[in-house]
């Protein structure tokens, strides 16, 4: 019937067309009559897919239908959940008319179930492991309607931090993630400059079919100043004990305002003028609090009470100081307080044992079979008074022993004999050590050697043969070089052993025009004269160490195309007076096209014709060192004679002492050379001196307070003369060095030699103070009183030394009793001189 009356079906519609999970869709159905006749009742079932839930029946009956009338229906649906986003659901209807079901076409709905990483649960977290270790936590949670593929979590370490255990970041991934499921990862960080607060800002997530999504920071770290156990560092003397602590800031955040308290329990006490807090002297007094100020000193007895303002983050602030303590003296315990953080050490004053050995005398050789008597020089420098037993150790030899008592600083002689055996015959020499005992414990020992002399034969042998030194070399160049331009041509030169003279000669080609000035030894300019280039008329070069590696470059400029297509460079060696030709070398010469064109790559226009082969790289010869000048000129004040004749004329004590006082008016003033760096530390060491020198000037008009050698110098004196002498090693002379007034001229030998003394010498020993005497001026307008104060340091110096090779208890009883002649007439003669200079310079 539905084809003899033409009865047709319309379409089906969904709407909306896209929907999420949970939403409710509507399918619309609409039947016209487009026949001629009534249609009859029908059946309507709506088909829905697997995920749909229906809300009306699926199953309507339809009346009977007019011709060109329509009947709608229309059945709600909700969309499930679990679908992947995009999926379509497609719904279909049947009419059911005279026992036939007749389809209508499908109306599709698009499921939208996109994955959802930026809600609550999604974040990275940030939690401290220890004061160098930080955990970065990310956590992501599909809170979306649908399922998430190919998620992939990178995370990162956060600013200022690295990864602890490999490079790069973490990628933590998952082929599915349902909605609902959570992917976590982790990775430890070493926190090494971080910003304020550590947190991890640069981890994100990405998904197929998605952008990277960052995520968001839930929690971080705080830099927080974090102190560590303060370190104590004693040195124990005989009779007080340097003591450093160390207040450490473990943290990334400054310490502000930490209190420290350090307890000294009796007998023990801080030696006056010692506290220095990183390198500052700080009195022993408690002061009021200032704003501003590093350190506070609350109380300056026991419990030493200082507060710091500021101990940086990552830092260290030291705080040094001297304890004295009685020799012999119970071992006690100091204690440092940090805040809440505590260190204890012991401190007991120990006799000092120190035994020291010297060879005064020995053979300067031995016969085989014969004796040999040697002289040592046996110096107790400790404390406490030793008994000991002095033997001589040589293989194929037998040596007696000696006993003696070494009282405490004393110096004294023994004599030991030795009787070499039939064995030591034709050995070189005669090795051993000598051997100081305090009962079984070795106190001392020196190594002795003297060679073995035996009868000497005269006879006449044939002079050997003389090899020619070991020595290659190669020429080294570009394959290839476009004809005109330069070609950069190198000679290595291996020498394995010494040669006495060397000449390089290069073979000049016709060919080919010398770069003038390009020739370098060892990447330092050859001067030239304008002649012959080196190398054609032969370069030179004497007394070349064995193992030297030396490195001769030069340029060549091809000036024609050869016939052959290619260059030779050739050349020689006179080693010695053996001549030995080089290795020739062939480039290749490319010619060049007549019409210029330009560079194809260059940000310019170039009127010039450019090369077919690049240009071989052409180092520039490096400028040569300037040399060190052999010496330093120092300069002093105008009225440097004043001030010598007063502080001489005010000292007339007996002893050594009024001397070492004038040797802070003959300090240098300053440096007339320019020398920013040198003037700074003689302006560093001219301070410490007159500090020194001040105190050591009072203790010794105070009746009851002998001066000791300890007295003379401070460590502060001693690392500033360090630092002076170290400048006038190795420092250049900026200017032109003073030519008027009064100077010294200090050569660079000398202040090294100055700087080894005062880096192994106790302070306080004369050698230590000789190397004031390398700073008194010697050169002067005044010829008659430059000769005058050069006599008097060299006096003062001749005095130094012999006191030097004496104990230093000799030294404490001349620095305030006993006359030396010489050193007094020279200072007669030095005052005559400046009093001389004084009447001249009168109007």
């Amino acid at each position: 019937m539905i084809e003899e009356h033409e009865r047709c079906l319309h379409a089906l519609e969904v709407e909306p067309r896209s929907a999420r999970s949970g939403e409710i869709v509507a399918f619309a159905f609409r039947l016209r009559n487009r026949g001629s006749g009534n249609a009859d009742p029908a059946t309507l079932r709506l088909v829905l897919p697997a995920g749909m839930e229906p809300l009306d029946p699926l199953e309507v009956q339809l009346g009977g239908v007019a011709p060109g009338d329509e009947i709608r229906a229309t059945f709600r649906a909700r969309v499930g959940r679990g679908f992947d986003d995009r999926t379509e659901l497609a719904a279909q209807a049947l009419v059911v008319y005279g026992g036939t079901a007749y389809p209508t076409n499908r109306a599709a709905v698009r499921v939208r179930t996109p994955a959802r990483f930026d809600g609550p649960a999604s974040g990275t977290h940030v939690e401290r492991v220890d004061a160098q270790t930080a955990r970065v936590i990310a956590t992501v949670t599909n809170e979306g309607d649908g399922p998430a593929h190919d998620v992939v979590l990178t995370i990162r370490a956060p600013a200022g931090c690295s990864r602890l255990d490999e490079d790069g970041p973490q990628c933590v991934r998952s082929a599915r993630l349902e909605p609902g499921a959570t992917l976590t990862g982790e990775l430890l960080a070493r926190i090494e400059t971080p910003f304020g607060t550590v947190c991890a800002d640069e981890c994100d997530v990405a998904a197929r079919g998605a952008a990277p999504l960052h995520l968001p920071v839930r929690s971080g770290v705080a830099l927080e100043p974090l102190l560590g156990e303060p370190e104590l560092r004693i040195v124990p003397g005989s009779a007080r004990a340097d003591v450093l602590a160390l207040i450490r800031n473990e943290g990334w955040a400054d310490a502000q305002d930490v209190p420290v308290s350090i307890l000294l329990p009796p007998p023990l006490r801080v030696a006056g003028a010692t506290l220095r807090i990183d390198g500052v002297r700080y009195a022993l007094r408690a002061s009021r609090a200032a704003t501003g100020a590093p350190v506070h000193i609350t109380q300056g007895t026991s419990p030493l009470s200082l507060r710091l303002a500021r101990v940086p983050a990552r830092g260290t602030i030291e705080i040094a100081f001297a304890v004295a303590c009685p020799t012999n003296a119970a071992p006690v315990t100091i204690e440092v307080f940090a805040g809440e953080r505590r260190a204890i050490g012991a401190v007991s004053a120990p006799a000092t044992r120190d035994l020291r050995l010297r060879i005064a005398d020995a053979p300067r050789w031995v016969e085989p079979h014969g004796q040999a008597r040697l002289t040592i020089e046996v110096f107790n420098a400790g404390d406490a008074a030793q008994d000991l037993s002095i033997a001589l150790e040589a293989e194929f030899a037998t040596a007696g022993s000696v006993h003696v008592r070494a009282a405490a600083r004393t110096l004294q002689c023994v004599d030991l004999h030795l009787q070499l055996a039939a064995a030591a015959e034709g050995m070189p020499d005669v090795r051993g050590e000598v051997v100081a005992r305090d009962g079984a414990h070795d106190c001392a020992r020196l190594a002795f050697s003297f060679p073995l002399r035996e009868r000497i034969w005269l006879a006449l042998e044939e002079a050997p043969a003389v090899m020619p030194p070991d020595l290659s070399a190669s020429l080294a160049a570009a394959d290839e070089v476009a004809y005109g331009t330069p070609l950069q041509v190198g000679l290595a030169i291996d020498a394995r052993e010494a040669v006495e003279e060397l000449v390089v000669q290069i073979e000049a080609d016709p060919a080919c025009a010398y770069v003038v000035g390009s020739t370098t030894v060892d990447r330092r300019a050859l001067a030239e004269d304008g002649g012959p280039a080196h190398l054609h008329r032969g370069l030179r070069l004497r007394r070349i160490a064995a193992g030297t590696h030396v490195e001769i470059g030069w340029s060549q400029l091809p000036l024609a195309m050869p016939a052959s297509g290619a260059l030779t460079i050739s050349g020689s060696l006179c080693v010695e007076g053996e001549r030995r030709s080089l290795q020739p070398l062939q480039v290749r010469v490319s010619g060049r096209d007549p019409y210029a064109y330009g560079l194809t790559t260059a940000a310019y226009e170039l009127d010039a014709c450019a090369a077919d082969v690049p240009a071989a790289t052409v180092a520039l010869p490096a400028a040569a060192e300037p040399a060190l000048p052999d010496a330093v000129t120092l300069a002093f004040r105008p009225d440097w004679h004043d001030a010598t004749r007063r502080l001489l004329q005010r000292n007339d004590d007996p002893g050594l002492l009024p001397h070492i006082l004038a040797l802070r008016a003959l300090f240098p003033d300053r440096w007339l050379s320019g020398d920013a760096a040198l003037a700074g530390v003689l302006d560093a060491a001219r301070t410490a001196l007159r500090d020194v020198f001040d105190r050591l000037f009072v203790k010794a008009r105070i009746p009851g307070f002998p001066v000791a050698a300890e007295d003379i110098e401070d460590p502060a004196l001693r690392l500033a003369l360090c630092e002076l002498f170290d400048a006038l090693a190795s420092g250049t002379q900026a200017g032109p060095a003073a030519t008027s007034g009064v100077r010294r001229r200090v050569e660079r030998g000398a202040a090294q030699s100055a700087c080894t003394v005062l880096t192994t010498a106790p302070l306080g020993a004369p050698a230590a103070l000789r190397t004031l005497t390398l700073l008194v001026p010697t050169e002067s307008d005044d010829d008659a009183a430059a000769g005058a104060v050069a006599r008097y340091a060299d006096e003062l110096d001749e005095v130094l030394r012999a006191c030097a090779q004496a104990p230093l208890e000799t030294f404490d009883r001349a620095l305030t009793s006993g006359r030396y002649p010489a050193l007094d007439a020279a200072r007669e003669a030095l005052l005559g001189a400046v009093a001389a200079r004084a009447s001249r310079a009168a109007p």
